[in-house]
């Protein structure tokens, strides 16, 4: 998508990852294929703000919709009701921590459950159920968010993502022979508590060059996040704007925004790629241990059709149709959400202070109406947040309703960055 929407999905779970595995020989918690006479599984899935939203069952549910997200170790549900309604039983609670917030969350651990898609079967499948309200992603993608995959999916298949087309295909390991297509480029990567990472160069506004190791988050829809407490050798640019970066543990988190020269090398390098820059001091309890220098988002794995394949260590990226659209930001200085997610009517989530939209009078829970006699009933959320990036450098019109009162103001969408 056009557009800078982020959700901060990088959770790091305290002495998770051996004690749940370790309980694996017993019940073996793995993913397969249900017909035996198939190798490989396709499904569509939905494409929104950059991210795998795939339909899912877990247990004896209706269809639930899932985020199919590479930088998380374990499957999650954000949905305590839902979790309620499916009679979930908790062996123990699991402090976790994550973006925006220096205090630890408390998430319950639900083992023994089976998540079925299409032809595809977990069983023994462990769960974690985080019942804190900042975490919604309902509202910042227009339709009902009940969770996220993880590194289980990605452990036991071979993961062709076609971005274009948007469709999926789940392959056995075992049987699965690579075709190699023209501009393919295969990456080695390397699995760091469950997660994946690579390691390649930026160049940056000043035109010097840092090799950086990066986390692969197909859950996160930014481009690029670079942290400044991890390198001394990673500089903000000049030209930067402090905008809202996404949503965390602890609510909105707010960061500098500005444009690196060069991402990548070879035939998949990337130009004048949005960056979004924090300190993860100031933002994450403490540094990462795996030493990373920022994160790889949706903005930038969409421009590829990706295949993950864990088991051999390596990511092949082939450029798509949207490989060379430029990287666009919202620079109105509001975030647009679905309050009820599945109806049309939208209200603003977040507003940065001396922002265009600020400055034009709107504020938080504004609902808006109208941009540019648009009806925004009319539109998707994503087709909403698509107008306020393209949008740059003109003025926009916005009708808007407050304590019953419509309203009329006009912004201009500056383009700093």
């Amino acid at each position: 998508m056009k557009n800078w929407f982020t959700l901060l999905t990088i959770f790091a779970c305290i002495g998770l990852n051996t004690s749940l595995n370790g309980q694996a020989q017993k019940n073996p918690k793995r993913f397969y294929i249900e017909n035996p006479a198939k190798t490989s599984v396709r499904m569509t899935f939905k494409l929104l703000n950059n991210l795998v939203v795939l339909p899912v069952f877990v247990n004896n549910s209706d269809t639930l919709n899932f985020i199919l997200d590479s930088g998380i170790s374990n499957t999650i549900i954000t949905d305590q009701a839902l979790a309620d309604k499916l009679n979930m039983v908790y062996l123990r609670e699991i402090q976790m921590y994550g973006f925006g917030s220096d205090n630890a969350l408390t998430a319950k651990h639900s083992t023994e459950n089976n998540i079925r898609m299409s032809g595809i079967l977990g069983q023994h499948q462990d769960i974690l159920v985080i019942p804190d309200p900042d975490i919604d992603f309902s509202r910042l993608l227009g339709i009902k968010i009940h969770g996220l995959l993880g590194y289980s999916l990605f452990r036991d298949f071979i993961i062709d993502i076609n971005y274009d087309n948007k469709t999926i295909v789940f392959h056995a390991p075992r049987t699965y022979n690579y075709k190699f297509k023209k501009k393919s480029v295969t990456i080695p990567i390397s699995l760091i508590e469950t997660k994946p990472f690579i390691t390649t160069k930026i160049i940056q506004e000043d035109s010097s060059i840092v090799e950086c190791r990066f986390l692969i988050d197909s859950g996160a829809s930014f481009a690029l996040w670079l942290d400044l407490n991890s390198s001394r050798n990673i500089k903000i640019p000049e030209r930067n704007e402090m905008l809202y970066l996404g949503t965390g543990f602890g609510g909105a988190v707010y960061g500098k925004v500005g444009r690196i020269l060069e991402f990548g090398e070879g035939p998949i390098k990337l130009k004048n790629v949005i960056a979004s820059f924090s300190d993860s001091s100031n933002s994450f309890p403490g540094k990462f241990s795996d030493k990373r220098n920022g994160t790889i988002g949706a903005d930038i794995l969409s421009r590829y059709n990706v295949i993950f394949d864990y088991r051999n260590n390596k990511i092949t990226l082939r450029p798509n149709s949207k490989f060379k659209d430029p990287f666009l930001v919202n620079m109105s200085g509001m975030e647009i959400c679905c309050p009820t997610p599945g109806e049309n009517l939208y209200s603003i989530s977040e507003i940065c202070h001396n922002s265009p939209a600020y400055n034009a009078g709107l504020r938080r829970d504004d609902q808006v109406i109208l941009i540019n006699q648009q009806e925004l009933s009319k539109l998707s959320l994503t087709e909403v947040h698509a107008i306020l990036t393209r949008k740059q450098g003109r003025k926009m019109t916005v009708q808007y309703l407050r304590n019953g009162k419509i309203n009329m103001t006009t912004l201009v969408m500056n383009r700093s960055i």
